[in-house]
């Protein structure tokens, strides 16, 4: 008589916690797996077992044993996994119900000993369902409990979190000792404070340490800047300790997602400190002054700079242009050029042609002699104050037209976001319903509803912004225009040869290097702060459309990766002034400043003026 072949079984342990742990050791989980093989040894023929121990039950993906009996599954080699509980198996509704299901089409069934649940009975769906759901809702519990025991300890105590290696203390050894300073190391911190604080750069600082053999936290000695911004950026040595940069997204994923810096949180901590908090917070001054944002997020470094055009100047294949000497003529003076920095990084149009390199968005505008700069500025401002604004009050009632335009159009996108709110709103009621008639699953109807939510979102922040946006416009344009009127009533000084440092500042915001001999100067003439907006690209202006200049009079230039242009806004002004500029005006410039020039090496230039 033929025997009867027992179906393949394999077991699942996993042990998460460390209370767990204490309670329910991970060995005696498995002393228990053994009683129960020994059990069901005449019903099942036990092929092997999968383990996790220290890892969560909320996220598969992180436990090494669960994914490999589900690979193994797929590939049959059981028939059965027995587990001691609902909880040992999944502590995620969701993927709770996905795998049981998953498994169930690959003819696979799961036994939950201790629930007395066998996946594959239609009977013990709902007890499956429910015991998944109390699972995950233990899981929640757990988690909160644990994040406000992790609170107290570290806003309401006055401990150190973490037991880091921080530079100018000894190793702690562990989270209930003290820190200790290291004398050798604490020389190094205190050294780059004083250092800083006496206007060395963080170059400067770099090549003093490497220089005096000062070492690394790990011993090295080669230094790197952000490692020394870092320690400087470090409030540990002043006693406090900085919270709140990161914070777990939610019980189920456990991912860490950035903070923005107004959730960072400063905590006084019991630890030895090398210099004040006073000291700290100068240092910190003293770094937001030489950085600035970009995109309302990421910080770079603000460059000193030398040559007043460098931060005003823009070549016209989208380049910023760097400042360097000409060359030195009598009595060791420089003369000053600007030149395109695609053209330095990448070599010239003419240059990569004879490499035989690409040249389709490489640059061949000459450089530009300071004096041509510094003769249209003077020219410019001349004209503009000689005629005391009468091309300017015209340029503003245009101005006025646009903004009316500007706020027609706001009015129109606001209706059509509402629109599309409320069908999103009727979508989700429409989900909701199939879900109750049985239509769609849980999961489904998770996803579904996030989906909707997610664009109500995106829609309601865009009426957010459009509305504030109207509601600033009015007070914008009126302070647009007074403004401009108050700075056109100034007396500027044209008895020097060049126009004054503070006036180009202040009033020039780009000057547009479009061709040889063909500039574009865009003047801000409100005594309003347009810096953060001329140095903005968002994504809808990365377009083909939206790039060149002018189109209806905007600044805007594509970005081209390739060549690293810099980077413009659109921002919209009104042409109110064009000329030629002829050898006979340049020459008598020139003259008038103690210098002459050549008819041969001059070309006429063609100015256009945008307000």
């Amino acid at each position: 008589m033929n025997q009867i072949k027992k179906p393949r079984a394999v077991v699942y342990a996993r042990v998460s916690s460390e209370k767990e742990m204490q309670v329910n050791a991970f060995e005696n989980q498995l002393l228990w797996y053994d009683e129960m093989e020994n059990r069901l040894s005449d019903r099942y023929d036990f092929v092997g077992r999968y383990m996790d121990k220290g890892i969560t039950g909320t996220a598969a993906k992180k436990r090494k044993g669960f994914m490999s009996m589900i690979d193994d599954a797929k590939k049959g080699k059981f028939d059965i996994i027995i587990t001691r509980e609902v909880s040992r198996f999944a502590r995620n509704f969701i993927e709770s119900i996905s795998y049981t299901r998953e498994l169930a089409k690959l003819g696979i069934e799961v036994y939950f000993v201790s629930d007395n649940i066998h996946s594959l009975r239609s009977e013990d769906q709902f007890k499956l369902n429910l015991m998944s759901m109390i699972a995950e809702e233990e899981s929640r519990r757990d988690s909160e409990r644990c994040k406000a025991g992790i609170h107290v300890a570290k806003y309401q105590k006055n401990s150190v979190w973490g037991s880091g290696n921080i530079l100018g203390y000894n190793p702690r050894g562990g989270r209930s000792k003290p820190y200790t300073i290291n004398e050798e190391q604490a020389e190094t911190v205190i050294l780059i404070k004083d250092m800083y604080l006496a206007g060395k750069s963080l170059t400067d600082i770099k090549l003093e340490l490497e220089r005096l053999g000062r070492k690394t936290a790990t011993g090295g000695k080669l230094w790197y800047v952000s490692s020394i911004s870092r320690i400087l950026d470090n409030p540990f040595y002043a006693g406090y300790q900085r919270l709140g940069q990161e914070k777990i997204n939610n019980f189920l994923e456990q991912k860490r997602e950035k903070q923005s810096k107004d959730s960072v949180y400063l905590k006084k901590v019991d630890v030895p400190t090398l210099y004040s908090i006073e000291d700290y917070r100068k240092i910190q001054s003293m770094k937001k002054q030489k950085v600035m944002t970009i995109d309302g997020e990421r910080t770079v470094g603000k460059r000193k700079v030398t040559h007043i055009w460098t931060s005003k100047i823009i070549c016209g294949c989208g380049s910023s242009m760097e400042g360097y000497v000409w060359r030195v003529v009598r009595d060791n003076e420089p003369v000053v050029g600007y030149r395109c920095r695609n053209q330095v990084a990448n070599r010239s149009k003419k240059v990569r042609k004879q490499m035989g390199l690409d040249t389709e968005r490489a640059c061949d505008n000459p450089s530009v002699p300071e004096w041509k700069l510094e003769f249209m500025a003077k020219h410019i401002f001349e004209h503009l104050w000689a005629n005391r604004g009468i091309e300017v009050e015209v340029a503003l009632e245009i101005i006025r037209e646009c903004y009316k335009a500007d706020k027609d159009d706001r009015e129109s996108e606001i209706n059509d976001l509402n629109s599309k709110i409320l069908k999103y709103q009727k979508r989700k009621d429409k989900y909701i319903d199939m879900y109750a008639d049985g239509l769609m699953d849980k999961n489904n109807l998770r996803e579904k509803l996030q989906e909707c939510d997610e664009n109500i979102k995106l829609y309601e922040e865009r009426i957010t912004g459009l509305k504030e946006k109207a509601d600033s416009t009015v007070i914008g344009l009126d302070s647009l225009i007074d403004g401009i009127r108050n700075t056109m009533k100034e007396t500027l000084d044209f008895s020097k040869g060049k126009i004054d440092r503070d006036v180009i500042t202040r009033m020039v915001d780009i000057v547009y290097y479009e061709k040889a001999s063909t500039y574009k100067w865009f003047l801000n003439l409100s005594n309003l702060d347009n810096t953060s907006d001329i140095r903005r690209l968002s994504a809808q202006d990365s377009t083909a459309e939206a790039c060149g200049i002018p189109l209806e009079h905007q600044i805007r230039i594509e970005k081209k990766s390739a060549f690293k242009p810099c980077i413009i806004v659109k921002d919209k002004r009104k042409l109110v002034y064009s000329t030629t500029l002829t050898y006979e005006q340049a020459r008598a410039y020139r003259k008038a400043n103690g210098s002459f020039m050549r008819p041969n090496a001059w070309d006429d230039l063609n100015i256009e003026v945008y307000v």
